[in-house]
């Protein structure tokens, strides 16, 4: 156990220090508050504070330390025996309150009680997190369920959809009609053009051809040229260890997100691949993780060796915390978890695609249809892309985390 006190009267604290000598507690103690907030302040299991300090008040130094230690126990000590004040105290964010002068017995009984109590109250919290995600897991399988048994049907027509709805929410082709209303004749080879007019038509017209060169290559990406090379497994993982350096990890800096890579287990083969379409590939899930994770949150980054329809496979494992669902239950608090506009991308296993996408300056493949063109460039290398979700009791407390995975097989070594 360790208590940290801070009084600027010694004496209360030498008192406050007998009191809870047969507790067997490591004790930190300080007159001046100020320097008290240079500790470890997450490492004590309660902090006991003065409230009429001449340096700083109990309830500024609350303020100051709670964001830093907001799972350790805080007790007000005061003079004043005001019960509105003791209240305003308890909504400030103190678990409790001991009045001055200290009885020892006690002080050293409601010291151990906020502890106690402060350790329950976080356990019954993590609980229902537990409860509310699990429920929501439960939901989800429902809906993947209904989403996987038509997702072959509505691949095709989900992606021509999103294409012609944004050419058409540029404008369409109505910039041709008005550059063409629009137009003056200054002589035989020379016109005008309000500058309003060519701006629209410029932007419309490259908005176009972005979608329609998007469309090109989404039509002939079965037969697209692929630079492969064969790879023992060491060489293969190092140099995807300089993708994820090189290009990865710029992305997620750019967007306010941390990434942690973790060590790769040794690979027993070779592994055949276009190592440039591989960076396209994870530029890509890092951007879609990007766009679906909250800002701050990290990026995991781990390989797998494992076997997949029997066969030996090296997974590139991109993890995020998920973003906050749009919804919120009985009681008007947010649910954790995948959002629903994410939920047929993850549970449809990137068959689906988007209504109205987001976007990110980071991709290449946009409007939705980047997720479909990583997947299929990873089949044209015998791989795959998988989507799964779930919680990670690593995390305290447990979040909803989203994990893309990079499948591609190894060949085995004569």
């Amino acid at each position: 156990m360790r208590i940290l006190l801070v009084d600027d009267d010694s004496i209360s604290l030498s008192v406050a220090k007998t009191a809870l000598r047969d507790l067997s507690a490591d004790i930190v103690s300080h007159t001046d508050p100020r320097e008290a907030l240079q500790e470890d302040l997450p490492s004590f299991d309660i902090i006991v504070s003065d409230f009429h300090m001449p340096t700083m008040r109990g309830d500024e130094f609350l303020d100051s330390i709670r964001d830093a230690a907001p799972r350790v126990a805080f007790v007000f000590l005061t003079i004043n025996d005001s019960i509105g004040i003791a209240v305003e105290l308890i909504r400030h964010g103190a678990d409790d309150y001991i009045q001055k002068p200290i009885e020892p017995a006690d002080f050293s009984y409601r010291i151990q009680k906020a502890i106690r109590d402060k350790k329950r109250e976080l356990r019954i919290a993590e609980i229902e997190q537990e409860r509310r995600l699990i429920d929501l897991e439960k939901r989800k399988l429902i809906n993947w369920r209904i989403l996987y048994a038509s997702k072959d049907a509505r691949q095709t027509e989900k992606l021509i959809e999103n294409l012609s709805r944004n050419i058409n929410q540029s404008g369409g082709f109505l910039w041709l009609d008005m550059l063409t209303m629009s137009m003056s004749e200054l002589d035989e080879t020379n016109y005008s053009v309000p500058k309003e007019v060519l701006d629209m038509s410029i932007t419309a017209a490259e908005n176009s051809r972005r979608l329609l060169e998007l469309t090109e290559f989404i039509g002939r990406i079965e037969s697209v040229d692929l630079v492969t090379e064969t790879l023992d497994g060491s060489t293969f993982v190092e140099r995807i260890r300089t993708i994820i350096s090189d290009t990865i990890v710029p992305i997620a800096e750019r967007h306010d997100r941390s990434v942690a890579v973790y060590q790769a287990p040794e690979i027993a083969g070779c592994c055949t691949v276009d190592l440039g379409r591989i960076g396209e590939i994870l530029r890509e899930l890092t951007a879609n993780a990007v766009k679906y994770s909250p800002p701050g949150s990290p990026f995991r980054i781990d390989f797998d060796y494992t076997s997949h329809a029997d066969k030996s496979c090296i997974a590139i494992r991109i993890s995020n915390v998920a973003r906050e669902l749009q919804t919120r239950n009985d009681a008007g608090d947010p649910i954790v978890g995948i959002p629903y506009d994410y939920q047929e991308l993850v549970f449809d296993l990137f068959f689906t695609i988007e209504a109205f996408p987001q976007y990110i300056e980071d991709e290449a493949w946009t409007d939705g249809a980047g997720l479909y063109i990583a997947r299929k460039l990873a089949q044209r290398m015998n791989g795959w892309i998988s989507v799964h979700s779930g919680i990670d009791y690593t995390i305290d407390p447990p979040e909803p985390v989203v994990r893309m995975d990079l499948i591609l097989p190894v060949d085995k070594e004569s």
